[in-house]
């Protein structure tokens, strides 16, 4: 579109009153925007790119992932997203998109696994295999997942910290939290709706305008020239 409209897209970034709350606060927000950002950015210009120039843009991907991984734990989210990208968008070369997301799924996991130090000198195809998982900050699923012999040694090139780190917020979610509030109301159990009342309620207007906006642009866009075509 241009530098016009990318500069003022970077100004109205700048000075969105949630992103000058979270910049300055040592938490893992900033950093899983920014990444998660570069990785549909690269994966982007990676499906753009005709197959002969195949590489570069993917493995850029692939590097953007891990860091997202290392950031925060909800990254993993991103790989089931860049599938359904994948799909809907370049439908005539399905083979080289397989190829791609999983050159790139295979770099995140290298730069993960370098992220957490190379556990045990290396990576490890086994993560689950070097000691038995136990403790009181443990969930019962992954106990059981660990003490199973099959799951042991299963090849998983995942650092055991980043499982023990995700098991340990998933046993946070469920005996730490407290209640959340809502409207008036406490619960224990959370709201469906919480998400989609506190973007309308923390976002300011102007933005969810053009959030809107533009969001009606890129259907209006899908039907005109077709869904495949917009990248």
């Amino acid at each position: 579109f241009g530098e016009l409209p990318a500069l003022a897209g970077l100004a109205m970034m700048v000075f969105e009153p949630n992103i000058l709350a979270h910049g300055r606060l040592v938490t893992t927000d900033m950093g899983a925007t920014l990444f998660t950002l570069a990785t549909f950015a690269c994966l982007e210009r990676a499906l753009a790119r005709r197959p002969s120039h195949f590489g570069a843009w993917w493995l850029a991907t692939g590097i953007s992932l891990g860091l997202a991984m290392l950031t925060r734990f909800s990254s993993l989210l991103l790989i089931p997203l860049m599938a359904l990208i994948a799909m809907m968008v370049g439908k005539e070369l399905p083979a080289i998109k397989r190829k791609g997301l999983g050159v790139a799924l295979g770099v995140a996991l290298v730069v993960l696994n370098i992220g957490y130090g190379l556990g045990n000198g290396g990576i490890t195809l086994f993560p689950l295999a070097a000691e038995p998982v136990s403790g009181p900050l443990s969930t019962e699923p992954f106990v059981t997942m660990a003490a199973s012999p099959v799951m042991r040694w299963t090849p998983l090139p995942i650092p055991r910290l980043f499982l023990e780190g995700l098991d340990l917020a998933r046993w946070k979610n469920a005996h730490v939290e407290g209640p959340g509030y809502l409207n008036g109301d406490i619960s224990g159990e959370g709201w469906w709706s919480w998400f989609v009342l506190a973007l309308s309620m923390k976002t300011t207007l102007p933005l969810l305008a053009l959030s809107m906006t533009g969001f009606g642009l890129l259907v209006f866009r899908a039907r005109a020239v077709g869904a495949d075509r917009l990248v």
